[in-house]
């Protein structure tokens, strides 16, 4: 039995299974409940008296991925990180060189936490977190995750440092994959400055973000001077309603970049330029549980969100033949996922998630045209991710397939820069995943 074989038998009884546990589960696409993205250590840990009213509670994991692709594909972290699959290839005998078996097994999203509590501060119950893994790039080297400070009023709290863009919000995806579902899902983090007000089933939530381990594209590559010289953070604000079973709520961001600092054209002078590009995003998502069943989604319209591992970018719209005068226009892009499971001991899954390139917001000069980004040719992407997870004390055993498509065209240069004459590849993926949590 081959790959693809295996894959769709999989999926096949992942699906019959759904339909016979719940009708609703033949019409939703479900995902694995045990979110392995922790924010803090779990609540069950005992913590550890550093001295009086100090504290701290240690937390993560050791887990080790096996896994297999039918095809070459955009990834990172030793592959771990898996985003889609990449456009064809073709040999002199018209062979897809890209369409390739590949494997790996890896152990760095073995991750540490320590969340440290008191003693109060201006009124407020203080805290700090900080979390490391290995998936900066290789397993000899540490990758800083989170690091904040946090006070917290009866009401409210401020939270400064490292964290989550602000745009993944409440209500993530939990899923085997280390990839956070992206492209379908926010996958950023920096630091920032936070905000929240609680008042009855209503939250309030307003940040300033700024860049720092997931940085715009630009004519220097991935850089964070495009937002460091623009002088303006991501700006985000946020409405949440909670009641019972259900939360639900809407976001909203606003960030500028300035790519250039100075033009020139040939060998002419240089230039000063204060050339900015402002872009935004508009998301809502939403989240009902009862009893062992959990359903969770999201739907965002969103501009320039490369640095979030999602496709898009920006795009050069005009150069000036005198001074090198450049100035640009944002992709657009529409991305939303759905997840339900059902489970307690056993925890089935299955995900799902479509993204639709929107063209850009100007028609483009295809003489000054040059993509800061990522996913410049793809029209659109799918994938769906069958799971099932078994629990036994601290350990939990995982398997997950995926199917992710995307279709690779040409750039109509008539219409805004929308994609036309797709041709869609796919990448089956399977994956075995151990973790010993503490």
């Amino acid at each position: 039995m081959n790959l693809t074989s295996l894959i769709d038998l999989f999926i096949s009884c992942n699906l019959f299974i759904f339909n016979m546990r719940n009708s609703l589960l033949s019409i939703a696409l479900i995902t694995l409940g045990f979110n392995v993205i922790a924010q803090e250590p779990a609540s069950n840990i005992p913590p550890v008296k550093l001295g009086e009213n100090v504290n701290v509670k240690f937390g993560g994991f050791a887990r080790i991925d096996y896994f297999i692709n039918s095809r070459k594909g955009t990834e990172a972290a030793d592959g771990l990180f898996f985003m889609w699959p990449d456009a064809p290839v073709y040999d002199g005998n018209g062979k897809d060189l890209n369409e390739k078996i590949n494997q790996n097994i890896s152990a760095i999203p073995t991750r540490f936490s320590a969340l440290f509590g008191g003693p109060d501060a201006l009124g407020a119950k203080a805290s700090s977190y900080f979390e490391f893994d290995f998936t900066g790039g290789n397993s000899n080297y540490l990758l800083f995750r989170q690091g904040w400070v946090k006070l917290d009023w009866a009401k409210s709290s401020i939270q400064i440092g490292r964290n989550w863009h602000p745009m993944q919000g409440p209500v993530v995806p939990s899923t085997v994959s280390m990839n956070f579902e992206s492209p379908f899902s926010v996958f950023c983090r920096g630091e920032q400055v936070r905000f929240t007000h609680k008042t009855g089933k209503i939250t309030l939530l307003a940040a300033a973000f700024m860049q720092s381990g997931h940085a715009s594209f630009g004519p220097a590559g991935q850089s964070l001077t495009y937002m460091r010289n623009a002088m303006v953070p991501d700006l985000n604000l946020q409405l949440h309603y909670s009641n019972g079973g259900f939360t639900g709520g809407v976001m909203g961001s606003y960030k500028v970049l300035q790519p250039l600092e100075s033009t020139s054209y040939g060998k002419k002078p240089s230039y000063r330029t204060y050339e900015r590009l402002p872009s935004a995003a508009l998301a809502v998502f939403g989240q009902y549980k009862s009893g062992k069943f959990l359903m969770k989604g999201n739907a965002m319209y969103g501009q320039n969100l490369a640095e979030m591992a999602m496709q898009g970018g920006y795009a050069r719209l005009s150069v000036d033949t005198i001074t090198g005068h450049e100035s640009y226009t944002t992709g657009n892009a529409l991305t939303s996922w759905i997840n339900v499971l059902y489970g307690d001991k056993v925890k089935w899954g299955f995900f799902g998630g479509y993204q639709k390139n929107l063209g850009y917001s100007d028609d483009l000069n295809a003489l000054a045209y040059k993509f800061y980004g990522r996913g410049e040719k793809i029209e659109s992407m799918m994938r769906i991710a069958p799971s099932v997870s078994y629990y036994s004390g601290k350990m939990v055993f995982q398997l997950e397939t995926e199917l992710t498509s995307a279709a690779y065209g040409n750039i109509d240069f008539l219409d805004k820069g929308k994609i036309i004459d797709a041709e869609t590849v796919y990448n089956r993926r399977l994956i075995l995943s151990v973790s010993y949590f503490f």
